[in-house]
């Protein structure tokens, strides 16, 4: 799996069966060569499409997604308007990867962010949006720029939580 930087606060996820491009509004899910055959995400639910799951959650007046393909669990949170119930952080288990605005639309802070990736225990955080940089600052672990992220189930680090930002990213 790898996930990569596309414009705006748009990423890709692409896998060895076909792509996800994850958006503010939405999600798009496309598999390997097709073309014209995108299957759009924007409500709670669960959906597939060759081989990649995604688990659509209502998180107040938001969607929140997990795409799930290569053994992998990425949480797309986008700009949270709110905190997650503890109910709903309970049911986001073994999350390899977050990916999280910060600062943009959203409504929540940073410390409020920070204490979520504690609870949640990802192997990466991604951050959006021009908060990025408060995240990073007040994140104790540091942080690594990269052009994309390549995941592997195997090559997974048991050690601290990682923060990742894209080349390109705003």
């Amino acid at each position: 799996m790898e996930i990569s930087y596309v414009e705006g606060e748009k990423l890709k996820i692409k896998t060895r069966t076909g792509t996800v491009i994850l958006a503010p509004e939405s999600l798009t899910m496309s598999h390997k060569g097709g073309v014209g055959d995108d299957f759009v995400v924007a409500n709670p639910g669960e959906y597939e499409v060759e081989g990649i799951s995604v688990f659509g959650y209502a998180a107040g007046k938001q969607t929140i997604y997990v795409v799930q393909a290569e053994d992998l669990r990425t949480l797309y949170l986008g700009n949270l308007e709110e905190v997650l119930s503890e109910k709903l952080v309970t049911e986001l288990e073994n999350i390899d990867t977050v990916i999280v605005g910060v600062g943009g639309t959203g409504k929540i802070g940073v410390k409020e962010i920070i204490e979520l990736i504690a609870k949640l225990e990802p192997y990466y955080v991604i951050p959006l949006a021009e908060g990025k940089d408060k995240l990073i600052a007040s994140y104790e672990h540091g942080s690594r720029q990269v052009k994309s992220l390549s995941l592997n189930k195997l090559t997974l680090s048991e050690d601290l939580t990682e923060v990742i930002v894209l080349d390109g990213k705003i």
